[in-house]
């Protein structure tokens, strides 16, 4: 049995770096792997863009948040679509590399904005060792942390992703927040 502070072998680790930033890629992979490919999200879309409406989705180390807006008269319709995508994404290996291209953009877009550079300097000095603090990881994903790297060290990215979703993406560990003009009630009873 290893003890705690024992270095872990090289592969260990980029496991470990690859665990920590997958929830990234394969939350946008979700949403966007089954949007992007199919009609589903030209229809998404166009519901939202009709309805005054908008989505968009952000990561953070501890959690991820899938937002949307539409008009009052058409929350429960879209409430109804936007639950499709996480009941059974396709997870398409062409929408993820799409994914992987825009996450490799907001990278290099972000990597000099000095907000970031601190962040990523606090999680370089919060310890040498990653099982020393667990802040002490890449916190972003990029090309070469979601692919380049992992598929160097043999990992099937795209199964690796599948498996993530199904191990992760399950409605206990989510919580759903409806904010609307509808009465306290009704929002309990479509919301569930």
């Amino acid at each position: 049995m290893r003890n705690a502070r024992t270095k872990k072998p090289a592969s260990e680790r980029l496991r470990l770096q690859w665990w920590s930033t997958q929830a990234r890629f394969t939350i946008l992979s979700v949403a966007r792997g089954r949007l992007v490919i199919s009609n589903t999200y030209c229809l998404w879309a166009l519901f939202l863009s009709k309805n005054g409406g908008s989505d968009n989705a952000f990561t953070e180390l501890e959690y991820t948040l899938y937002h949307f807006d539409v008009s009052q008269e058409n929350l429960w319709q879209a409430m109804d679509m936007f639950s499709r995508f996480f009941v059974n994404p396709l997870l398409r290996p062409e929408a993820m590399e799409r994914e992987l291209n825009a996450i490799e953009s907001e990278f290099q877009l972000s990597k000099n904005d000095d907000g970031c550079r601190f962040q990523q300097l606090l999680c370089h000095t919060s310890g040498r060792e990653a099982l020393e603090h667990p802040f002490n990881k890449f916190s972003w994903g990029n090309k070469q942390s979601l692919k380049t790297l992992p598929e160097a060290n043999g990992v099937d990215v795209i199964g690796e992703i599948r498996r993530f979703y199904q191990q992760y993406y399950y409605a206990s560990n989510m919580t759903l927040v409806l904010i609307g003009a509808y009465p306290l009630d009704e929002l309990e009873e479509k919301g569930t």
